[in-house]
């Protein structure tokens, strides 16, 4: 059966400061190279990453992103990468508080289910607050400590929904913060590959059933 993977998410989604394109666009290659070689079946994998998206946008548009691309009788991965917009301090004000954030997932989680019950949830990564507070091209304020809050509720909804979420937040803080980031916001290309690892790990246990 093949294999459709929908890569939902902001800016760092979309790959912004990557050579490469992102950790999506990464995954994509990865699963390309997989079936030039003709060693197994392999996944298309769909970027539908947006900068400066939140978790509304997300529920606005699930739907028809997916019913624009899906095959018949294809299996089906949904992958959600958002929260980071949401936690930021926008001109001083919450973007998305955290109480419509958590409903914005489960509603997220209850569309995805529609087409699918392998879903992954990916954690938001942590910023270096030196450069975020404000970010240099504009009044957006982000912190680790509102990132971690956003990350906390991700895991409960996850959690009473039965779907993993990939742990990104302390894997960037084990190699350093500084080192992954490319203007403490967005990772640089050492920052997206560790993401593309870590996800792409995640999505291989979901196409072989493991999960």
């Amino acid at each position: 059966m093949n294999t459709q993977i929908f890569c939902f998410g902001d800016s760092v989604t979309q790959g912004f400061w990557d050579e490469r394109g992102g950790w999506a666009d990464r995954l994509r290659q990865a699963e390309l190279a997989k079936g030039l070689r003709r060693q197994s079946s392999y996944a298309s994998v769909f970027n539908l990453g947006i900068s400066g998206e939140n978790s509304r946008g997300v529920v606005r548009r699930l739907v028809n992103e997916i019913e624009a691309r899906r095959w018949p009788n294809n299996q089906v991965i949904i992958i959600v990468a958002i929260g980071l917009n949401d936690s930021c301090i926008d001109h001083g004000e919450e973007q998305v508080p955290l109480a419509e954030y958590r409903q914005n997932l489960q509603q997220i989680m209850r569309l995805a289910r529609d087409y699918t019950s392998r879903i992954l949830l990916v954690e938001s990564t942590p910023v270096d607050e030196v450069r975020t507070q404000p970010v240099a091209w504009g009044d957006y304020h982000y912190s680790n400590q509102r990132v971690q809050q956003y990350n906390h509720v991700m895991h409960e909804v996850a959690q009473a929904g039965g779907v993993s979420v990939v742990p990104v937040y302390r894997a960037f803080t084990e190699v350093g913060v500084a080192d992954l980031l490319h203007d403490g916001l967005h990772p640089n290309s050492a920052g997206h590959e560790l993401l593309h690892q870590i996800i792409h790990r995640a999505s291989r246990e979901l196409q072989e059933g493991a999960a």
